[in-house]
């Protein structure tokens, strides 16, 4: 029997949920949320262990729902300029992270397009200039470490599966980048510090709570893990969001 991680990730996709693996901190899907079809969204429930809920009281930041423009299915419109949720109550104490996001990018995109972050702004995760990815922390010495790949990470109207994970190993920190399945790009880093993306106080859709930097386009789904996952659990999760909102992953 072939044990390749391709086939085993696509062999699970069909049983598998993201809460069967550990350290499940965060997970947000628009299938899970109640809303009419365009209609602004206050409240977002947390599916992870954490239960915690994302909320935002100002109407005119509230993020809107759409039933079925993303491949037939709900997802999350945030317009680049007002759109934010808070997460207020959320404390990701780990350096080591793995994130997926279900999304496309809309017309507004730019650099950066934070989709998480910490209200302080000192983590955040994002697409960049021309729709590449990027991910920045701050350093033990404060200054902020910022990394970004090509320009086609994300793509205007067309869904894909990006994953950003993080592993400390000090004094360096690698980063990865993954799209719909395949690695895109990985480097690591010199002198990267201690406690990165630690403490409480988040957002999403944004890259702080005064809504600047924020995210422009649809997001359909978020799974955040506070470890570094596997390249099978990374395969797992990103077979199951493939087959779950029609995108193809290698």
């Amino acid at each position: 029997m072939p044990n390749s991680l391709a086939y085993i990730a696509a062999n699970d996709a069909s049983n598998f949920l993201p809460n069967q693996i550990g350290n499940l901190a965060g997970w947000i899907k628009a299938d899970g949320l109640n809303y009419s079809d365009g209609v602004s969204v206050h409240t977002v429930t947390d599916f992870s262990v954490n239960n915690v809920t994302l909320t935002q009281t100002t109407s005119a930041n509230m993020p809107k729902y759409r039933a079925s423009n993303f491949n037939g299915k709900p997802s999350l419109v945030f317009d680049g300029t007002t759109s934010v949720l808070n997460w207020t109550n959320s404390n990701f104490n780990s350096s080591n992270k793995t994130a997926f996001v279900v999304a496309y990018a809309g017309s507004n995109f730019a650099a950066p397009s934070a989709f998480f972050a910490r209200a302080t702004a000192d983590y955040y995760l994002a697409g960049g200039a021309g729709l590449s990815g990027a991910m920045s922390y701050a350093r033990s010495d404060g200054s902020q470490q910022f990394v970004s790949t090509a320009a086609d990470f994300f793509a205007n109207g067309t869904p894909t599966v990006n994953t950003y994970r993080m592993f400390l190993n000090n004094p360096d920190v690698t980063l990865g980048f993954y799209k719909n399945g395949s690695t895109y790009l990985t480097t690591t880093l010199a002198a990267s510090g201690n406690g990165l993306g630690i403490g409480a106080g988040w957002v999403f859709g944004a890259f702080n709570a005064a809504v600047a930097a924020s995210f422009s386009g649809n997001i359909a789904e978020f799974i955040l893990y506070t470890t570094t996952l596997s390249d099978l659990d990374r395969r797992r999760v990103e077979r199951y969001l493939g087959k779950k909102w029609g995108v193809s992953v290698q």
